[in-house]
């Protein structure tokens, strides 16, 4: 009878290695897997919140523009604030054939407190003292209750720790409404009165009742952060960026400049953020790229000194379709 021989120690502890590396690759896997999928769940909110919003937004313009006969909006704020905001800027007529100023309908936004100086009709943690951009409601939410239920999406139920998890909170579910959203619209030919575009930006996590430092943090036109049209990469000087926020990778910067020449809600997606020393005459700057190239309202091909408003929690900003008196 043969005998065949065992391993040696050595052979095992090879073979061990090998296996324990081979383990090590199978579990590096799971987070990274398990961040795919909290991604890829964050984006489908996101989406189906859009949807909904948009429905919801062309409904209100068929209500309030295109079957008001008044002429005024149905006298909602955001009507007037296309052509009126106030905070110094000019007056356009309604056969003007430039672009119209942006409004942020932020319901949710407006109805929240708090914050340095707020002001819940301009867009900024320092409310008109850092934009000129306009924010306002819709008369269809007169309190804080109405629009979160109305622009935030259900997800998830809460549940009353007390009694075992079996009973709802006061007798009913309640509802987690983690992700909500609000529209910008701006005509981009004032003379059409019943055209304009239309934007969904939905937040993860924003909060709905609290208007924290840092909530909408400016870098001011004054910071001098150069906007290229047709170019994709942007310095910002480190030192003007609030402490309260950051400017990274998957994150969304606009371009909020407002005045008497630029009427511009513009977010863009960071694609890279790097601090790689590089400077600015002398500066140290942040090599920004986004996503799409810069553009100009007016189609103008001019460099110009940008306002950048920095939104925390966004979870996606969505174009979508002109509102128009056929949809």
């Amino acid at each position: 009878m043969t005998r065949r021989s065992g391993l040696t120690m050595t052979e095992l502890l090879v073979a061990i290695f090998v296996v324990a590396i081979g383990l090590a690759g199978v579990m590096s896997m799971v987070p990274f897997g398990a961040k795919q999928m909290s991604d890829a769940l964050v984006a489908d909110r996101a989406a189906s919140h859009a949807h909904t919003t948009d429905g919801m937004m062309r409904s209100i313009w068929r209500e309030k523009v295109i079957d008001d006969t008044s002429g005024n909006g149905s006298g909602e704020p955001f009507w007037t604030a296309l052509v009126n905001p106030g905070n110094g800027l000019p007056l356009l007529g309604p056969t003007d054939p430039a672009a119209s100023y942006p409004v942020f309908i932020d319901p949710i936004g407006y109805g929240r407190s708090g914050g340095v100086n707020d002001n819940k009709n301009w867009v900024g943690d320092n409310g008109k003292a850092d934009t000129a951009i306009p924010r306002r409601t819709l008369n269809d939410f007169p309190n804080a209750d109405n629009a979160i239920r109305a622009w935030s999406q259900p997800d998830g139920f809460s549940w009353d720790e007390a009694q075992d998890s079996a009973v709802p909170v006061n007798g009913a579910a309640m509802r987690e409404y983690r992700y909500n959203s609000l529209a910008v619209v701006q005509r981009p030919a004032n003379n059409q009165q019943n055209t304009a575009t239309l934007k969904i930006v939905v937040f993860s996590n924003r909060r709905p009742r609290f208007f924290p430092t840092g909530s909408e943090a400016v870098i001011p036109q004054a910071a001098n952060v150069i906007f290229t049209p047709g170019s994709t990469a942007v310095q910002v000087p480190i030192s003007q960026i609030p402490a309260s926020s950051e400017i990274r990778k998957g994150g969304w910067i606009m371009d909020g400049t407002v005045n008497s020449t630029f009427r511009h809600a513009n977010f863009y997606r960071v694609v890279s953020a790097l601090d790689n020393g590089s400077t600015n005459a002398g500066v140290a700057v942040l090599d920004i790229e986004l996503h799409t190239p810069i553009k100009r309202i007016d189609g103008g091909t001019s460099s110009y000194p940008a306002t950048i408003v920095l939104f925390p929690g966004v979870a996606g900003v969505f174009e979508r379709s002109l509102l128009t008196p056929n949809r």
